[in-house]
């Protein structure tokens, strides 16, 4: 999991990148339109050519527009107002000056560079390679070369966009504009070292910041590591003491993986730069990655009492427990560094890093709400869509998960997790021929995998027969021995008799769910979780059942109490006979420190064992309160606590004693649950069936007053 989490960050950092260094290259080339051809203008010589050279473009075109009202306007007057338009955005009426401008002959190149220009600008890169083309057709032209190279550079023709810079550079070999296009090309066709060397050259002739972004570009490729992190070297020598320089001096060895020297060098950069918080990020990150945990904390601790709103710095910190697993935590960075980010990726990343975060921590209605207010700024963004369908789908919200995946696969037909949760949600609604059109599909877009064939086997099970529906079941899954020869054909409303003939006489826990009980079932739309402040240091929270989004409602209350560690947590688990075991072990997972809460045990001896991480959820003591119809997965979370937590008292009376548990098949479209045995669970190698917990101090009374009197007099 470790290397997956560095995988997934470093290559986050390089899509960040890529739009840092494309939004960079627009801005530092902005002039390659406006500087082109100005000197090119046609003169007139009168107060429209000074104001175009004042850059006062608005003042320039009412000028152009006011003379010869009535008449046809000059060759000149079309171009300069086609210009003018062109250099404040006016794309529309640039293009339609232009085109009147050529329409007068003759022409020139300088006229139909300006169309490029434009035609460029507006996204209509195969027309502004013809016009260029025509533009050299009259002269070759620096202008014209630059211009194709640098629409190659924006259509990710990078071997094109070389071949045309150094067209450009023919003609004039200084030209800064054509010498970063072909380092642009270079970088981006891998060719490392030609890169590095002319990234050198470019450095010599002047300093700016995108070239050490075209540098960290180039980190992607690490079989030339030693190279680029000399090529930082020999930049801070040749620029000592430039803050930029010395940042990257950490940055190139962090991204090529040598976390040693990055340390080494973020230390530097914080001794001499104590205020920034460049240093302490890359010190951070660098920490974290060698597992230098708590020292990665000591610079996050110093670092927070300079600038707690740092953007970069909480979206390290947030790393840096999110490569801990404790989402909480790295949640509430992420959230910091949205209120502060100021840049529009910025803003991207951290809502991205936050609702990923969210997800993992089980924190469901948190990520549907942040991915709703992301996706007000980055409408449809194929990951935020995936992120609200899966915080829709996992609280129960099928139909609302199912129109978020409908339009993901409209957006995006290789969305390979939309097909099976689109597919899921309509067995969920009882709809197996939809299911399957949308499962298939997925396979043949996107391609057969063992997801798709588990979801696929699902729906190909419902549609048999429902007697070979049971008897797959039964061989399946089933906990105990069971007569096989019991099992023959019958019909749905001979379910309940013949599972009673089938199953082993000894289990009392195998049933079935259908008829009106089923539609009560299906159609309920309930909480299974309550809650109350008894005051400000206590809170109740009762759990009547382990639904499948139990664990997100209550982990949603406990997320939100400040200072938990100082708050007594009530567990009230009376009449719970149990339910999703998954549920249970989640709430384990927020509760506990580091362990294997629980594990199951099949009929073959196969073991599954639930692990609680890192991150926990702790509070100053936990009391839980069972009955004599606490049962299962209630009498699971209930060992779970005693056992591994030194601060949790059990109230009330002795337990069920119910060690095994269900798989849970539910058919929408016939209306029935088989809930069958299928098998044991044990804490710490205790398995407790027909064998009831035993509370720490007995409770007669089912009172709930009277059971919490004793329990806060207790305290």
């Amino acid at each position: 999991m470790k290397k997956e989490i560095v995988i997934i960050l470093v290559v986050l950092a390089f899509l960040t990148l890529l739009f840092f260094v494309f939004a960079g290259f627009l801005l530092k080339n902005v002039n390659l339109f406006s500087g082109w051809n100005s000197t090119n203008l046609s003169q007139s010589n009168d107060e429209g050519d000074e104001l175009i050279e004042n850059e006062e473009y608005e003042k320039a075109i009412e000028h152009y527009l006011s003379l010869n009202e009535t008449g046809e306007k000059s060759n000149q007057q079309l171009y300069n107002l086609a210009y003018c338009y062109f250099m404040t955005d006016n794309l529309e009426q640039a293009l339609i000056f232009i085109d009147q401008c050529i329409s007068k002959l003759p022409n020139n190149n300088i006229e139909f560079e300006l169309y490029g220009d434009i035609l460029l600008y507006e996204g209509s890169y195969e027309s502004a390679l013809e016009k260029y083309d025509l533009a050299l057709s009259y002269e070759e032209s620096l202008y014209a070369y630059s211009g194709k190279a640098l629409t190659y550079n924006y259509m990710g023709d990078y071997a094109n966009s070389l071949v045309e810079a150094r067209h450009a550079l023919e003609i004039d070999e200084n030209s800064i504009d054509a010498l970063d296009l072909e380092l642009e090309a270079l970088v981006y066709l891998g060719s490392v070292k030609n890169a590095l060397m002319l990234l050198e050259k470019q450095f010599e002739i002047e300093y700016d910041y995108y070239y050490l972004n075209m540098l960290e570009i180039l980190c992607e490729n690490t079989d030339y590591k030693n190279d680029i992190y000399d090529t930082i070297c020999r930049l801070n020598n040749h620029y000592p003491g430039n803050q930029n320089i010395l940042s990257y001096m950490a940055k190139i060895p962090y991204l090529l993986g040598d976390y040693k020297n990055a340390l080494e060098n973020a230390n530097k950069y914080i001794a001499l730069y104590p205020s920034e918080m460049d240093g302490y990020v890359f010190a951070i990150y660098s920490c974290y990655m060698s597992d230098l945990f708590s020292k990665a904390s000591e610079y996050k601790d110093n670092a927070l009492l300079i600038n707690s709103t740092n953007f970069d710095l909480n979206m390290a910190i947030g790393h840096m427990y999110y490569y801990q697993y404790e989402y909480k935590d790295a949640s509430r960075y992420y959230e910091t560094a949205l209120e502060n980010a100021l840049e529009e990726n910025d803003v991207y990343d951290a809502y991205y890093w936050l609702i990923d975060s969210l997800i993992n921590g089980y924190n469901y209605n948190d990520a549907i709400t942040h991915s709703n207010r992301a996706l007000t700024v980055f409408q449809n963004d194929i990951f935020l869509l995936e992120s609200l369908g899966l915080g829709y789908y996992n609280v129960g919200e099928i139909s609302q998960a199912k129109d978020i995946f409908s339009k993901i696969i409209s957006l995006d037909e290789s969305s390979e997790i939309s097909y099976g949760y689109l597919a899921s949600a309509y067995i969920a609604e009882g709809r197996g021929n939809r299911a399957k059109e949308v499962i298939l599909e997925g396979i043949e877009t996107c391609g057969n995998n063992t997801y798709y064939q588990e979801i696929l086997n699902e729906i190909l099970l419902r549609e048999k027969p429902v007697s070979e529906q049971v008897a797959y079941l039964f061989d399946q899954y089933y906990l105990f021995d069971y007569n096989r020869d019991n099992i023959t054909s019958f019909p749905k409303n001979q379910l309940q008799s013949e599972i009673d003939k089938i199953k082993n006489t000894d289990d009392l826990y195998t049933y079935i769910i259908s008829g009106e009980s089923y539609d009560y079932y299906a159609g309920a739309e309930y909480s299974t979780v309550s809650y109350k402040y008894i005051d400000k240091s206590t809170i109740y929270i009762k759990i009547d059942e382990f639904s499948q989004h139990t664990d997100e409602q209550f982990i949603s209350i406990i997320s939100a109490i400040e200072k938990s560690s100082d708050v007594h947590l009530i567990i009230d688990l009376r009449d719970n006979g149990g339910g999703f075991i998954d549920s249970a072990n989640n709430i384990l997972d927020a509760l506990l420190p580091v362990c294997t809460s629980s594990y199951t045990i099949d009929r073959d001896g196969y073991i599954t064992p639930y692990f609680s991480d890192k991150e926990m959820i702790d509070f100053n003591k936990i009391s839980i309160i069972i009955n004599e119809n606490s049962a299962s997965a209630s009498e699971m979370l209930t060992l779970s606590l005693k056992l591994f937590s030194d601060n949790v008292t059990i109230y009330g009376k002795p337990s069920v004693g119910k060690g095994v548990g269900q798989y849970i098949y539910d058919n929408s479209s016939e209306k029935f649950i088989i809930s069958l045995v299928s098998f044991y669970w044990s804490v710490k190698e205790i398995n407790i069936h027909n064998q009831p917990i035993q509370p720490d101090k007995y409770l007669n009374s089912d009172n709930l007053d009277e059971v919490m009197s004793v329990i806060l007099f207790a305290d």
